[in-house]
């Protein structure tokens, strides 16, 4: 662990995470990081299984007190994982980050989502809660999946999604 210099009060060195499109993969992964640990070894996440992907990798960058940052993307670029990780959401599978104080989400991207449904399913409930009909989504659906740039992943539940 290096000591951060005195006006930077945010460092990511070298972050990579890496996520599964299937539960049983992340627990496997698990079970191997665990049983790695215990016996005192490193287990590599660089060895992407079937379904891995990263969904940051490598990234390198520092915040000082006078500096303002603002992080865009596409979709499924990372954008969320870093801001979850900055706020200990999750740790990185890779690297360090370095916080001056305490880092604090304030607002929740997934509030009013069931991340056991698909995004379609969400799309319906999220509609209803706004109190949109049916008949209303269904005219809607294309042009709102055209706009989440999700394609076949909409099919999927919000857990898998990064």
């Amino acid at each position: 662990m290096t000591v951060m210099q005195e006006d930077v009060i945010l460092e990511v060195d070298h972050v990579s995470k890496l996520y599964s499109r299937s539960p049983l993969e992340s627990q496997r992964r698990m079970a191997h990081i665990v049983n790695a640990a215990f016996w005192g070894r490193r287990y590599d996440v660089r060895d992407l299984q079937s379904r891995e992907f990263w969904a940051l990798q490598n990234v390198t960058f520092s915040l000082s007190r006078s500096e303002a940052m603002g992080i865009i993307g596409l979709n499924g670029a990372g954008k969320t994982t870093l801001l979850r990780m900055l706020v200990g959401q999750f740790p990185p599978d890779e690297g360090e980050i370095r916080i001056a104080g305490k880092a604090a989400g304030m607002i929740d991207i997934t509030a009013g989502f069931n991340t056991r449904l698909s995004g379609k399913e969400n799309i319906y409930l999220r509609s209803a809660t706004l109190g949109r009909s049916r008949e209303e989504v269904d005219a809607l659906y294309d042009e709102i999946a055209d706009f989440t740039e999700l394609d076949d992943a909409l099919a999927a539940p919000l857990s898998t999604y990064s």
